[in-house]
């Protein structure tokens, strides 16, 4: 074979170049399995996060997303402390609680607050609130309303005066 052939073919002096999918991995530098499943994990994190408010968002719909089967997500949730269901449900609530507390939203109904982080059941959204933080929704946001400073209450007070007339 002449030598620009065996350049072609692969072959130099007479040898094997080599495993080109090691060769190609260290020039794209690929990650080893374990990177790329972090890094699909952060992808699948930010796409929770991005649609919580969807009542849809469910293993099924996530696994879809990401092209891979309900089986490899919930194995690769496995090494944390939660299921996938659990970690959506955990992170509706904690944005319910942060808007329930939130005077600037005070004009927004219970119900409302819940369906727009993806409940779709007031009577469930409460079970689960009240299982996860020890009180009803209810309860939280008037705590929370009422333990403003007086000024700041007042002031809100006379913003929400201000939009209702």
């Amino acid at each position: 074979m002449r030598p620009d052939r065996a350049a072609q073919a692969g072959v130099r002096r007479g040898r094997p170049r080599g495993d080109v999918s090691r060769r190609l991995a260290g020039r794209r530098g690929c990650r080893p399995p374990e990177s790329r499943q972090q890094a699909l994990l952060a992808r699948i994190d930010a796409f929770i996060e991005r649609n919580l408010g969807d009542a849809d968002l469910r293993p099924v719909a996530i696994a879809a997303h990401h092209h891979i089967s309900v089986r490899t997500l919930h194995e690769l949730f496995r090494e944390r402390p939660e299921t996938v269901a659990a970690a959506i449900r955990r992170r509706r609530l904690e944005h319910c609680r942060t808007d329930l507390t939130d005077p600037r939203l005070r004009h927004r109904t219970i119900g409302e607050i819940a369906l727009g982080w993806g409940f779709r059941h007031p009577a469930d959204f409460s079970r689960a609130f009240r299982t996860a933080y020890g009180m009803p929704p209810g309860e939280l946001r008037h705590a929370a309303l009422h333990s403003l400073p007086d000024a700041r209450r007042a002031a809100l007070s006379d913003e929400q005066r201000c939009r209702d007339s």
